[in-house]
């Protein structure tokens, strides 16, 4: 409330506890205590608590050290708590990989790399008259809970969400080795089953809510795609394009042509040790060669 410091003595005559948390200090060895604020560029201010083990307490001197220290101090605080919170807002809107690249600089036009990976789509189905017939609070809601249901378990199987667009969610799955691409493909399709059982879950619920249950499709590809930067030069996107992006995306829609929640293309079938059916060959939009398709057993 606008003093310097506070200071409360927690053992011998002068012991002043006023909280449970100084109770767990004293207990824990410490004999006295001192909160002290560290003022802000935008006039706010940090805290910062001492302790110390000494019988006799802090002393006048080393009170007085601290509190000419507050600017310094602050001004450091200040720094590192901004870093950590533009970090984490890059992760938030970005991802993590992505947050991580763009904080280290990686922020010019054209940058990017290949990268082989497990491509996952998901989208629902029917979300354009959904959002005709239901107010835009509510619509928002429910694609809150839907990607609740579907990144949770990406993120769970150490996979990455790229982007939403729309109702659709982009995801990678990074193969760094391939010896290590079938295990990727297994995390990749469990993350898949067990977002089909989160919409199993969440449209129970929304059952007893007297609402329509919610309809979606997964696609699961293995390719190569370039990652990186594009878009114009005062408005850039970090994301993944290639053909295989585009395979995995025109998979997910057949998924939907076919009533399949789940369906994988023949060279994840291929790295996948999961059992698979063949739900025939098809023609896809922008696809040179028919394209097999497969669903697990």
């Amino acid at each position: 409330e606008g003093e310097a410091f506070v200071r409360q003595r927690l053992t011998g005559p002068n012991a002043q506890i006023d909280y449970t948390m100084l109770e767990d200090q004293r207990d824990a060895g410490a004999r006295d205590y001192i909160a002290i604020g560290l003022p802000r560029s935008d006039g706010n201010v940090y805290r910062t608590s001492w302790t110390t083990d000494r019988d006799t307490g802090f002393s006048d001197a080393e009170i007085e050290r601290l509190l000419a220290l507050r600017p310094a101090l602050g001004v450091v605080v200040e720094l590192q708590s901004r870093a950590e919170m533009t970090k984490s807002v890059l992760d938030l809107y970005l991802g993590r990989e992505a947050g991580r690249r763009v904080y280290a600089g990686d922020i010019k036009r054209g940058d990017g790399k290949t990268i082989h990976s497990v491509l996952w789509m998901c989208d629902l189905r029917g979300f354009t008259s959904l959002s005709d017939r239901i107010p835009l609070p509510f619509l928002i809601a429910v694609l809150n809970d839907y990607f609740e249901a579907v990144t949770g378990p990406i993120h769970a199987h150490g996979g990455e969400v790229l982007k939403f667009i729309g109702d659709a969610v982009l995801g990678i799955f990074r193969i760094e080795d391939e010896s290590e691409i079938t295990e990727i493909c297994e995390r990749a399709l469990g993350a898949a089953e067990l977002a089909v059982a989160n919409m199993h879950i969440l449209n129970r619920r929304r059952g007893r809510e007297d609402k329509a249950p919610l309809d979606f499709s997964i696609a699961l590809h293995v390719g190569d795609a370039m990652y990186g930067n594009v878009g114009a030069h005062d408005w850039l996107d970090f994301t993944v394009i290639g053909p295989a992006v585009n395979l995995c995306a025109r998979l997910e829609a057949l998924a939907g042509n076919l009533g399949e929640k789940l369906i994988c293309s023949a060279d994840f079938a291929a790295a996948s040790t999961s059992e698979m059916r063949s739900v025939g060959s098809h023609s896809l939009k922008n696809v040179e060669r028919e394209t097999e398709a497969f669903v697990p057993i």
